[in-house]
């Protein structure tokens, strides 16, 4: 999913492709604007020959730098 949504490609993270996925969840939100742009930073280094343990560590990095954030998914499933 990550390389469909552009957060993973050619094998690597795109912090490109996830500021742009982010901008969108983000919408006009200053603060979380700032957020997107602070873990695309911290996940860009991510990296594995992989690209399935790439999927995993990049989505734990995300979710990681969310907690971190104190930010929430767009989506609950309660």
């Amino acid at each position: 999913m990550q390389e469909q949504f552009g957060v993973m490609v050619d094998g690597k993270f795109s912090k490109e492709g996830f500021k742009g996925v982010g901008a969108m969840g983000a919408g006009d939100d200053e603060e979380k604007l700032k957020a997107v742009e602070e873990i695309a930073d911290e996940c860009e280094p991510v990296s594995d020959p992989d690209r399935c343990e790439l999927a995993v560590k990049i989505g734990k990095c995300m979710e990681e730098g969310a907690k971190k954030r104190n930010l929430k998914p767009p989506v609950d499933d309660e």
